[in-house]
């Protein structure tokens, strides 16, 4: 009972991850640091125009920190409800299952499982 309580709680993690867009996010967070370099490094630029666009892109990206933060919180919840749901119900101590996800054998095939997905999930549907 305890790995498919564990295995439930990662699969809502994933989908929640999905669902919760955090990848959108980070990536347009990546897309504004890049701008920010490309912007210091600008020889056309005065230094007033570096401050103000530099100024313009760190609120963005303060903006991108606290959304990814509480949206990966949100994930976090949601993949924890099944496990204190079988803590209630006693199907299964909610210890007993976060000792089962800590193990490193359980993280490295999941973290391996996860990575193939994502990336067969790439080559056989790439986004547009």
């Amino acid at each position: 009972m305890i790995i498919a309580i564990a295995l439930t709680s990662v699969v809502i993690f994933l989908l929640a991850f999905a669902v919760l867009g955090i990848i959108p996010v980070a990536s347009n967070a990546t897309r504004t640091a890049r701008e920010a370099v490309a912007t210091l490094r600008d020889p056309a630029l005065d230094d007033e125009a570096r401050e103000k666009s530099i100024q313009k892109y760190s609120i963005s990206l303060f903006g991108s920190f606290a959304s990814i933060l509480i949206r990966s919180i949100a994930a976090l919840l949601f993949a924890a409800l099944p496990v204190y749901a079988a803590d209630r119900l006693d199907f299964a101590a909610a210890d007993e299952v976060t000792q089962f996800l800590s193990r490193w054998d359980v993280i490295v095939l999941l973290s391996a499982v996860i990575c193939t997905g994502w990336y067969l999930k790439s080559r056989l549907w790439p986004s547009k």
